[in-house]
């Protein structure tokens, strides 16, 4: 198994970052993948306390000095590392499957066509928010409860930007993400590039994942 960068962006996430940390902790003290983690902080409020947490969970911690919002921030992060697969994970993104780290690599491993894949996300109640996307930016699922329904890896238009895996060389090789999309949208566009330019797909897998959607922020 590859090492894999996990770049968490932050701007006042305090209680998230350290239950997205636990729940990476938790679930993948068995995992195969090396997980290297690097907190990026958008300008909080208390930027000490977000470095404190990160290193709790042996993490490492990059100011960006201002709010860059998502597509800079993650850019940021992604130059400072330089692993072989790439995990951009927002903090209110809670890992709940023994070793899901494992699960994704194996997922992304399993089609020579992959570009980027995410995960199954619902909330604590089980109803399910995100199974890939389509369309301007429709979530596949959004709204149903969760009975199996998506449990196979499947291809989909495009995935969100709250959590996806990628390559480095195919990131790199695609040109990353696209600047003029600060916050929205730049996850649409990554996965439209790496299709466009490089005839690669975006897949969900079904893992599953917590997310409190729209709810990084404290």
């Amino acid at each position: 198994m590859p090492d894999v960068d996990i770049i968490i962006v932050t701007y006042n996430s305090y209680r998230r970052l350290y239950e997205c940390l636990e729940g990476l902790r938790l679930y993948n003290e068995n995992s195969k993948a090396t997980p290297h983690i690097l907190v990026v902080d958008n300008a909080s409020r208390r930027p000490h306390e977000l470095a404190q947490i990160a290193k709790e969970y042996g993490g490492a911690f990059k100011q960006v000095g201002y709010n860059s919002m998502y597509t800079h921030a993650n850019m940021e992060g992604i130059k400072a590392t330089d692993n072989e697969y790439i995990l951009i994970l927002n903090p209110d993104c809670i890992g709940r499957e023994e070793n899901w780290l494992d699960k994704l690599i194996t997922d992304y491993e399993t089609n020579e066509d992959t570009g980027i894949l995410s995960v199954v996300m619902t909330r604590r109640n089980n109803e399910i928010v995100h199974a890939g996307a389509s369309g301007w930016g429709e979530h596949i699922g959004c709204g149903e409860q969760d009975t199996g329904q998506y449990d196979t890896l499947r291809e989909v238009p495009w995935v969100t930007g709250a959590l996806h895996l990628i390559r480095r060389d195919l990131y790199e090789k695609v040109g990353g993400h696209r600047p003029e999309f600060k916050h929205i949208e730049s996850d649409k566009y990554l996965c439209l590039d790496m299709q466009e330019k490089l005839k690669l797909k975006s897949y969900c897998s079904p893992t599953k994942f917590y997310h409190y959607w729209g709810k990084a922020c404290e």
